[in-house]
């Protein structure tokens, strides 16, 4: 509890989080996922959660979701950025290196939408833009 309690501590003033509201709405929250029968985490809440009704808590598990939770995402991307821009391609602009870092870095998610065939077919009509 002392954990979430530094989180909301860090993020309130960001956020506009009020304390007050948000530990009210973690209570209906609680209650209501008891007397429904649901185990109390952070996915059946996400899954009962309304952002109209619980603001504050919404706000707060949407940025809980997102942040990393160790270094080692930081890390990784360090290490793909090494790996992209080697001092032969030193002079590749800043926006061709980003993209190319994400799909690096994301490549899991990329996996299925980016395809040989789309790069061949785009990659000659780069060449002369």
């Amino acid at each position: 509890m002392e954990n979430a309690q530094d989180f909301v501590d860090n993020y309130k003033n960001i956020l506009k989080i009020d304390t007050f509201s948000l530990n009210a709405e973690a209570v209906v929250m609680k209650n209501m996922l008891q007397l429904k029968g649901h185990e109390i985490n952070i996915d059946n809440i996400m899954q009962h959660i309304k952002k109209e009704y619980y603001p504050n808590l919404y706000k707060l598990l949407q940025i809980s979701r997102i942040l990393p939770v160790s270094s080692s995402s930081c890390e990784r991307s360090f290490s793909a950025m090494r790996r992209i821009k080697t001092w032969l391609r030193a002079t590749m602009i800043q926006d061709r290196f980003s993209n190319l870092s994400v799909i690096h870095i994301e490549n899991e998610i990329v996996k299925n939408k980016i395809t040989a065939e789309k790069v061949l077919c785009k990659f000659p009509r780069s060449m002369f833009l």
